[in-house]
């Protein structure tokens, strides 16, 4: 609930104005979820806009027909399938490239450990941390093998929900760390890069509802 996918989706936005061919891969939202918030980002218009009815949502399918319109000869795409694996990946990555004539491309898995050989323990005839781990060097091998660069959208665990803080001073100390990543050091072990999506106002709305400040804290 903190915005890892919608971080992602920005960082796609971006790399399609700066002519970066993408593609995401959504194993947690369905398609229509991810093209209102990817619509939303483009246009800047927000969300909630999208879902008014009647005469009041003719203004915006002139923005949406529009925007589609500009964006449509961009290298991008988006695959929507939670039960995808790792095999399907490499396969979408090659008919991507040989599609659009290209050698590089930015891949998200929205979420990396919702693919297939994440969760399936018997790849690897062990513990998931094991399964994982196996995983993540077969994703390492697909990211040199094809020229990509692979973004694995993870989620963290919930120690912070079980961190006592006192007042709104006290935020920063759940702040996540590299040990937070959920079940498996193995992912930022292979990590390039590490980033993490910290938003101090979402947890004081959850553990400080009556303070008044929380309204005024920037998100």
């Amino acid at each position: 609930g903190t915005g890892k996918s919608a971080y992602g989706l920005n960082l796609i936005t971006n790399m399609i104005e700066a002519d970066i061919p993408c593609m995401y891969f959504s194993l947690e939202m369905d398609t229509v979820s991810t093209m209102d918030r990817f619509m939303a980002m483009r246009t800047e218009i927000p969300v909630a806009e999208w879902y008014k009815t009647g005469t009041e949502i003719d203004p915006l399918m002139k923005i949406l027909d529009d925007t589609k319109e500009e964006i449509g000869d961009r290298r991008y795409e988006f695959v929507d399938d939670p039960t995808i694996g790792l095999d399907a990946i490499q396969h979408l990555i090659r008919e991507f490239k040989i599609k659009h004539k290209i050698d590089y491309a930015c891949i998200y898995i929205d979420l990396i450990t919702q693919v297939k050989e994440f969760i399936d323990l018997k790849t690897s005839k062990g513990t998931l941390a094991t399964t994982i781990e196996m995983a993540v060097n077969r994703l390492n091998a697909i990211a040199k093998k094809e020229n990509v660069c692979i973004v694995a959208i993870a989620q963290m665990n919930r120690d912070a929900d079980s961190t006592r803080i006192n007042d709104l001073t006290q935020l920063n100390s759940l702040r996540p760390t590299l040990n937070n990543v959920k079940n498996s050091g193995a992912l930022g072990e292979r990590s390039r890069v590490v980033l993490s999506v910290f938003r101090p106002k979402y947890y004081a709305e959850r553990l400080f509802p009556d303070n008044d400040d929380v309204e005024f804290m920037p998100d």
